[in-house]
């Protein structure tokens, strides 16, 4: 008896060992949320915001925040609150770039009331995307045409506030940015799994295996990833690998690429053998990832537009919107049917 009682005891031991070991994702929270109030308490509200970054604002992985200011569409938004809250975060701030850029302002209008909103983002959790209560019957998530106000801003952004009417920006900065090629969703396409619709494209820049491949003959280049090694990267780590693929391709002299052992135009007026493979791919993506078709679906009969500038007349596969608008009409058109 006492043997068994001394099995089932380590058994617990190992159980409860396992599940603490086990790390769920992190997940955002809200940390404060106020309406109208006096100029001091905001003070105070703000200067708990900041106590609680600072707390993780230089480790390696420090928490980011959200600032939800929701105002009513018939008033002009007050800037004194947000004015407040932006000195009160910043105010002696000799210290404050460990966790500035970090702190992302966003304004959201026609709501039914006027508050503020602080969320905590821990590292490695998804953005907030509060409920929003609207004037009207819109079907669309307020935060997706959320302004954005961000000083770190790259100069290649769009960001979601400058849409047009119709429109929706595919921003990276909310849960549109899973129909970006570079978000992690990973997908089997004709035997293979990748990590990302960016690093399926820019893994074709890279030479295959086998002698035979020209790019992998010549000397006067040097590729320091393998083909396989780009498959499985995501965002702006492919999109590097991909940059430094192209500098090669210039000193050789190449303008195409190749997939399975078949070489074909990189970039080309009209849909070709590229585009088709990046099709396939973000079919694929939508197949085998369902929040993809859910937000996909939601997007209705907005007109998806990037989040980036662009090169002007670009080859077709690079218009991702475009593709997108036309895979969501079929979705549309079967489930009608």
């Amino acid at each position: 008896m006492s043997k068994f009682l001394f099995f089932i005891s380590i058994l617990l031991v190992s159980t409860v060992l396992v599940l603490a070991q086990a790390k769920e994702k992190p997940v955002a929270y809200l940390f404060d949320e106020f309406g109208v109030i006096r100029d001091a308490e905001v003070k105070i509200k703000t200067t708990r915001l900041r106590e609680k970054l600072r707390q993780t604002a230089w480790s390696e992985k420090p928490d980011s925040a959200y600032l939800m200011f929701f105002y009513e569409e018939k008033k002009t938004p007050s800037l004194k609150i947000r004015n407040i809250v932006r000195d009160t975060l910043f105010e002696n701030c000799r210290d404050c770039l460990g966790f500035s850029p970090q702190i992302t302002f966003v304004e959201i209008g026609n709501s039914k009331e006027q508050k503020v909103q602080f969320w905590i983002v821990p590292f490695g959790a998804d953005r907030p995307n509060p409920e929003v209560k609207t004037l009207d019957s819109l079907a669309y998530p307020a935060i997706w045409f959320a302004a954005i106000n961000d000083p770190n801003k790259p100069d290649w952004e769009i960001l979601p506030q400058e849409a047009k009417a119709g429109e929706v920006i595919l921003s990276k900065r909310n849960e549109l940015g899973i129909l970006s090629n570079f978000a992690a969703t990973p997908f089997e396409l004709y035997g293979k799994r990748y990590a990302s619709v960016e690093g399926f494209w820019q893994m074709m820049l890279y030479p295959e295996m086998g002698p035979e491949d020209f790019r992998a003959r010549q000397s006067a280049v040097q590729y320091k990833l393998t083909r396989e090694q780009v498959a499985q990267m995501t965002g702006f780590e492919a999109k590097s690998a991909g940059t430094l693929a192209e500098e090669n391709m210039k000193t050789l002299g190449i303008d195409w690429c190749s997939f399975e052992g078949k070489k074909f135009p990189y970039r080309s007026a009209t849909p070709g053998e590229h585009y088709r493979l990046i099709v396939a791919a973000m079919r694929a993506k939508l197949e085998q990832n369902p929040d993809v078709k859910r937000i996909l679906l939601a997007t209705g009969d907005l007109i998806l537009k990037p989040d980036h500038h662009g090169e002007e007349n670009p080859p077709p596969e690079w218009k991702y919107y475009d593709i997108w608008m036309q895979i969501r009409k079929e979705l549309t058109a079967d489930k009608r049917k």
